[in-house]
């Protein structure tokens, strides 16, 4: 009941109380002992970067000795079908009634590497990499940015600007605390290379009217 609520949440698009569920948010020392970049931004953990996620149900639970269970369930992210493996513990009781937390939270984290642009979108919600950098506007435009996502959760990433473009690429979290490696390459649009072919011509024209160059 308690995974199906956090599902629930996440189906309806309820991106805030999906996080407070307990066991979710993590600080930067949890993000450390995972792997994950202490400064993974948090600005994707929100209901406008969320993607539709629907028929989830459990399909296994298990328990060990120590009071861990271990929940699977499958679902649809959009177009595509996953499952996830959570690890849920006992977090106390409510008079009779056992209360829950994730054991380990279901967050992920996308890295992302944008080459030619600096401003994409992730389910159509607009971000610019100098937004989400730790370094801001001194971000250097090649070094990748660490984005928090919810598991499971479907993100299609791309690239739609007046210097260039990308049809993009579409990454399925489905597994908690886990890395996940995005390197896109844009393109130039046509109206950048033309624009930029016309100052050349308009350069080359006025150093053949030089008689030294």
């Amino acid at each position: 009941a308690f995974v199906r609520r956090y599902l629930d949440l996440l189906s309806r698009g309820d991106a805030a109380s999906a996080l407070a569920v307990p066991g979710v948010a993590v600080d930067s020392a949890a993000l450390m002992s995972a792997g994950l970049p202490a400064d993974a931004g948090e600005a994707l953990l929100r209901r406008a970067a969320l993607a539709p996620l629907t028929d989830a149900e459990v399909t296994s639970v298990t328990a060990d000795s120590a009071g861990l269970s271990t929940i699977t369930v499958s679902y649809h992210a959009g177009p595509h079908t996953g499952a996830t493996t959570f690890h849920v513990e006992r977090a106390g009781t409510v008079g009779i009634l056992p209360t829950w937390r994730f054991a380990k939270s279901p967050l992920a984290a996308i890295d992302l590497r944008l080459r030619g642009a600096t401003q994409f979108a992730v389910n159509g919600f607009e971000l610019d990499t100098r937004q989400v950098s730790p370094a801001q506007a001194d971000a250097d435009p090649l070094d990748p940015v660490s984005l928090l996502v919810f598991s499971p959760g479907l993100y299609s990433i791309s690239v739609d600007t007046a210097i260039s473009s990308s049809p993009g690429v579409a990454v399925l979290s489905d597994t908690p605390l886990a890395k996940i490696p995005v390197d896109l390459q844009t393109q130039p649009t046509d109206k950048f290379v033309a624009a930029v072919q016309e100052q050349v011509d308009s350069f080359l024209t006025e150093c053949a009217t030089q008689q030294v160059l």
